[in-house]
């Protein structure tokens, strides 16, 4: 009787241990996809800092061309 309650014992704690892993792996993810998106954000603004100063080199462009 004695080793089944040990067995059902260590089957516990090896249960316990591989859900402290599965939240431990979830919160990993978690992380990795909110920098993924922070980054994504920073490379979209820049992006767009990039595309306004652009359009004003065009805008100076053209109107150097306009004056004669």
């Amino acid at each position: 009787m004695k080793k089944a309650q040990q067995l059902q014992a260590k089957g516990i704690l090896l249960g316990i241990l591989l859900l402290g892993i599965a939240v431990a792996s979830s919160l990993v993810v978690y992380k990795l996809r909110n920098q993924q998106m922070e980054t994504t954000a920073e490379q979209m603004e820049t992006t767009a800092e990039q595309m306004e100063t652009t359009a004003e080199q065009m805008e100076t462009t053209a109107e150097q061309t306009e004056t004669p």
